[in-house]
């Protein structure tokens, strides 16, 4: 029990082990803001990408359906003034 107190009160600790956890909290602690940084940048640029994708499916199907109603018109319109098809 003596050993736990002593893991987990600071005060108790050699110099070289305060040195290292501060070492390690110096890099540490700005090496976590930066990743977090990195991330929230990476996944707002991504979700802007898959936006702008999403935009030119949309206008690409949209063209393309109104490409077919043009046709539909066009074809409708040719066989409604055919002669031939118009009678029984």
């Amino acid at each position: 029990m003596k050993h736990f107190h002593r893991f987990i009160y600071p005060p108790a600790w050699s110099i070289a082990a305060k040195i290292s956890v501060a070492l390690v909290c110096a890099v540490l602690i700005p090496m976590s803001f930066t990743v977090y940084y990195n991330l929230q940048q990476s996944l707002n640029s991504v979700e802007a990408l898959e936006y702008r994708k999403l935009e030119l499916l949309a206008s690409s199907s949209a063209s393309r359906f109104d490409q077919f109603m043009i046709d539909h018109y066009r074809v409708v319109a040719q066989l409604s003034s055919d002669r031939d098809k118009s009678r029984p």
